[in-house]
């Protein structure tokens, strides 16, 4: 198993899942930082024992309070270079590797990226005070050019979808993207497949 090996190695692993919201777009997680939008996947850490899979579906749970349903990828991805030295983990449509200096050497924190499909309004439960919706029509002002422009963006309101700026504090004056959602939102083209993915019902897994 993939997992096994990859905690022998002494490596972090991690999960996260990009749903689609309707017709809404992708939601991300966000929180404010220093009058920035910092926007991550919504996952966490794999537990001992743990597949990357069942963590995914563990963390969307409970940082949501709703169920994913998760969606095959026609070519699953690796969106660095580090993660191309072992296939993507079954089900997964990526696979991110990064170095993460722990003090002692620099281990290799793997995320697995699920595609998946969201029925319900996800709720603020746990530690995500915002979720972020990335319509489709933002797909191609994103890019490598820079971190995300907030016009570009929406936000989960109660049971609304409204412009970033009208529901984020005043003071929030950016965006940027860590990890899962900076590798995600640099290739639009990936986005866009994933639509396209994501919108065929027949592709759903059990």
């Amino acid at each position: 198993m993939i997992e096994e090996m990859l905690r022998a190695r002494g490596d972090w692993l991690g999960a996260s899942c990009i749903p689609r919201y309707g017709d809404r777009g992708f939601v991300l997680a966000g929180h404010v930082r220093d009058r920035t939008l910092v926007i991550s996947g919504i996952g966490g850490k794999v537990e001992p024992l743990e597949t990357f899979r069942a963590a995914a579906l563990r963390e969307f749970e409970e940082e949501t309070g709703e169920q994913v349903e998760i969606v095959a990828a026609a070519e699953p991805r690796h969106l660095s270079a580090e993660a191309a030295t072992i296939p993507v983990p079954q089900g997964a449509a990526a696979l991110l590797a990064t170095r993460v200096p722990d003090g002692a050497r620099d281990r290799l924190l793997w995320i697995a990226i699920f595609l998946g499909t969201l029925a319900a309004r996800p709720q603020p439960v746990e530690k995500v005070p915002y979720f972020i919706v990335i319509p489709p029509s933002a797909f191609p002002l994103l890019g490598r050019a820079g971190p995300p422009d907030l016009d570009a963006l929406s936000v989960i309101a109660g049971s609304e979808v409204r412009p970033a700026r009208e529901v984020l504090p005043t003071e929030v004056t950016g965006a940027d993207a860590v990890l899962t959602a900076r590798a995600v939102l640099a290739d639009p083209d990936l986005l866009s497949q994933w639509w396209t993915a994501s919108g065929r019902s027949h592709h759903h897994e059990p």
